[in-house]
């Protein structure tokens, strides 16, 4: 008796879902689509903070390279400002960097870099003394963040300070 009474279901079309398995169904698939899409973004964000701090310690690299090579003279250089608004573009043109790089929202990092002139004391003999000057350089190298807007909390940094004889 049971096979006649599947058979006669069959034949009468009552195989499909009814309305509300159907709207459970959906429900279930919509939470779990929402939860996955809210954990892709965040490691989305998370994936562009980290290749955004490993661009700044690449450029940081370069700028070292820079004073480094530079320094070797005995004098640090001073960059112009008004030619260089970013000293980044110096940088590339010295060739320490083969392009401006941007971060991971599109937007052009910022250097800024401080020089200052340092007198120190050196013997020279045992009765002589000259005064030599070295130097000290610090930088800044700073991303806007995922905002693309500088000054605010979540702005992405890395400082340096070198002391250059």
């Amino acid at each position: 008796m049971s096979k006649i009474f599947i058979y006669k279901r069959l034949l009468t079309g009552h195989r499909a879902f009814n309305f509300v398995e159907l709207v459970v169904i959906l429900a279930l698939i919509s939470i779990l689509g929402f939860f996955l899409l809210s954990n892709a973004a965040s490691t989305i964000r998370d994936q562009k903070i980290r290749a955004t701090t490993a661009s700044l310690y690449m450029i940081a690299k370069s700028v070292n390279a820079y004073y480094l090579t530079a320094g070797m003279s005995g004098t640090l250089p001073i960059i112009p400002l008004e030619k260089y608004p970013n000293p980044l573009s110096l940088l590339k043109e010295k060739k320490y960097l083969s392009s401006i790089p941007k971060d991971s929202w599109d937007r052009e990092f910022m250097l800024s870099v401080t020089t200052d002139i340092l007198p120190s004391k050196v013997g020279i003999t045992g009765t002589e003394e000259i005064q030599v000057f070295g130097g000290r350089y610090s930088f800044t190298v700073s991303s806007a963040g995922p905002d693309r807007k500088f000054g605010t909390t979540d702005d992405l940094d890395y400082s340096e300070t070198h002391r250059n004889f």
